[in-house]
């Protein structure tokens, strides 16, 4: 035998949905950056998933905001201020495609330099205090 349902009850999944979305988009940070980082910068996010495309270009983090850095483009005869440039991963993008419409905008991710840099100094962190560890023993 089927139960009726109301609208009420077939919402409260989608509505749940939605909560879990937002809370999700609120918690989110743009990863750690700091001014000088090397990134690469694209006007949208299509432009930033082909490598060959004009569009791309390394550039240096000038400013850092909460969900936002200021980027100086390297181009052609020199360099190009970029401003309010969003992280590739920010969930709010999607959504909100007007913020790549001002043409001194776009998005950014970190250079590949700037993660292997990232990796190495994590690397030699974790070695440090392995090293640490094994004279305290030592000289125990």
């Amino acid at each position: 035998m089927a139960t009726a349902t109301t609208e009420t009850e077939r919402d409260i999944p989608q509505a749940a949905k939605e909560a879990v979305r937002q809370t999700a988009e609120e918690a989110w940070a743009m990863p750690p950056v700091k001014l000088g980082d090397k990134i690469l910068f694209a006007p949208d996010l299509a432009e930033m998933k082909y490598p060959e495309s004009r569009g791309r270009c390394m550039g240096f983090v000038t400013k850092i905001g909460r969900r936002t850095v200021d980027v100086l483009c390297l181009v052609t005869g020199g360099f190009r201020p970029r401003v309010s440039c969003r992280h590739v991963d920010d969930p709010l993008l999607p959504s909100n495609p007007q913020w790549l419409e001002e043409p001194d905008t776009g998005v950014f991710q970190p250079a590949d330099s700037e993660v292997q840099l990232q990796r190495l100094q994590t690397t030699v962190d974790s070695l440090q205090a392995s090293v640490a560890s094994l004279l305290a023993k030592k000289k125990s």
